[in-house]
């Protein structure tokens, strides 16, 4: 009985050691408090050689123009005050923010359309796919299901 249990033990050890090891190798790669990135562009629509790499720098170019939208989106909210005298400074606020929403929407059509003229067809057919999945999920921000 005892031999038993000395066994059971050491199996519940490895099996604990195993799962905290594959749990580490898995956090390695990611941002505290950020889900993995979706692979790229590029991968997605199996490009290769030049078409890639342009996808790639295109794709870091949209990116540099969006975050520059959503940080002044977010300097805006700063601005907002929570008192009712401040409800005409606040809706002028609201709109400048809708603004670059409608700036951010707008620059990221503009990027799968540029995209989309280094696409073979079996690519833009996927880059349809791809697009029509965002706006699908454009409802429930977050990490991927």
């Amino acid at each position: 009985m005892m031999k038993t249990n000395r066994l059971l033990y050491l199996l519940l050890s490895i099996l604990i050691l195993v799962n905290v090891l594959m749990l580490v190798q898995l956090m390695q790669d990611r941002k505290p408090g950020f889900p993995p990135h979706p692979p790229r562009l590029s991968h997605i629509l199996k490009m290769k050689g030049s078409a890639a790499k342009w996808v790639d720098i295109e794709f870091k170019q949209h990116l540099a123009e969006k975050n520059h939208y959503l940080e002044q989106q977010k300097e805006l909210r700063t601005q907002i005050k929570l008192d009712n005298q401040s409800k005409l400074h606040n809706q002028q606020i609201y709109e400048k923010i809708g603004a670059l929403q409608s700036k951010i929407d707008a620059c990221t059509f503009e990027h799968f359309t540029r995209v989309k003229t280094h696409c073979t067809a079996k690519q833009a057919k996927k880059l349809a796919e791809v697009v029509h999945r965002m706006i699908e999920r454009s409802d429930r921000p977050g990490p991927r299901p």
